[in-house]
């Protein structure tokens, strides 16, 4: 259920309740046991119903899980995936995503991204220092749109090309100030339309939980009126992971991230840099605080307790601000917590995850499938 505007669930409210989880065996027919141990050309998929209740969402229901396999039956060749998720709450919030994942063979790479819903979001101004306020909620819908096509240079290097479609439409500003005065650029929603490229080195020995190398990936994607975008601005987004196993195997985990957004031009007020959600500085809120640019990092320590039963504990720290040259170090958010994990595929070390992050008067709590990063 990963999503690229992550749903997040404040501990405040919050009611968590995961009612059934099902491991499909593999595609001959075998059980659990024979599945974990198959070949790694197998087919296997996850379906879970869950129940959540949020000052964002009121009462919910929802249900994700994942589809994986391979394309080839070489050991070698990551696996791809599928990854279907929605919810709908009681104060008719939605949301319905798919996330088809493709490795077909060691010679191209695909990412493809389809979301849409109605969703109640909150705007708090722009800026690191941006306020509380009384009436940060609007609603609008969405529809997002994105293709990431990235043939094989090397064994480890891979580029190419990037599209994205958002569609946002204000539905209704309550009584937000920024919105209903029209004082942010987007206020009364647009069409985003962008296009660009991806570069992407990858060493890591394991797509859903590595132990050992690293994802570096930079990505830039310039919005353009001669493409049919409402507004000019360009975005620059840097990911880099690192990995590393304490001792054998992968009983013992160290992860980091470095993660940073960059955008140039006017771009509207919900597709510049936001800092928090369920990947990276969680506890916050997505969109807490945003502006012109962001750089965030984290460590991760996961580790096998018993089991299937796993533990993760993170820190982190980051911070927006209008340009990288103004990033100054007294102004940096943080954020620390743990989580748990269960893995229902041993073979492909595919886990489900709840964790529960906390920052500056803030904390979340995230469940989805695989790792935050």
């Amino acid at each position: 259920m990963t999503i690229l505007r992550p749903v997040q669930y404040r501990v405040k409210t919050l009611l968590i309740l995961i009612l059934l989880v099902t491991r499909a065996t593999s595609a001959n027919g075998q059980t659990e046991e024979a599945a974990d141990t198959a070949q790694t050309d197998n087919f296997g998929w996850l379906a879970y119903p869950y129940v959540f209740m949020s000052p964002e969402t009121n009462l919910a229901f929802g249900v994700g899980g994942i589809v994986y396999f391979r394309f080839s039956p070489e050991k070698t060749v990551k696996p791809s995936s599928i990854t279907p998720s929605g919810y709908y709450s009681i104060n008719d919030q939605y949301d319905v995503t798919i996330i088809p994942e493709f490795y077909i063979g060691k010679k191209f790479y695909i990412y493809s991204y389809f979301s849409f819903g109605r969703y109640i979001d909150k705007f708090y101004g722009i800026g690191p220092g941006s306020e509380e306020i009384g009436n940060p909620d609007y609603a609008h819908h969405s529809l997002v749109l994105q293709v990431n096509l990235q043939p094989q240079i090397s064994e480890e290097f891979r580029a190419g090309l990037y599209a994205r479609c958002l569609f946002r439409t204000i539905t209704d500003p309550y009584t937000n100030p920024y919105i209903i005065q029209g004082a942010v650029t987007g206020s009364e929603g647009g069409t985003s339309v962008g296009l660009g490229g991806v570069i992407a080195w990858d060493t890591r020995n394991h797509r859903f939980y590595p132990s050992d190398g690293h994802l570096n990936e930079l990505r830039a994607v310039f919005y353009s009126k001669a493409w049919g975008s409402t507004f000019d601005y360009n975005k620059y987004e840097l990911d880099l992971r690192y990995y590393h196993s304490l001792g054998e195997g992968d009983l013992q985990v160290v992860g980091g991230q470095v993660y940073g957004v960059f955008t140039f031009g006017n771009g509207p007020f919900y597709d510049i840099a936001m800092l928090g959600g369920k990947t990276i500085m969680r506890g916050y809120y997505l969109g807490r605080y945003r502006d012109n640019a962001l750089l965030a990092g984290q460590v991760e320590y996961r580790t096998r307790l018993f089991w299937r039963i796993g533990l993760i504990g993170f820190v982190g720290a980051g911070q927006v601000m209008p340009k990288l040259k103004e990033f100054r170090a007294r102004t940096l958010q943080y954020s620390y917590g743990f989580g748990l994990r269960y893995q229902f595929d041993l073979a492909e070390k595919i886990d489900v995850r709840a964790d529960f992050g906390f920052g500056k008067g803030t904390s979340g709590v995230y469940f989805d499938v695989q790792q935050a990063f």
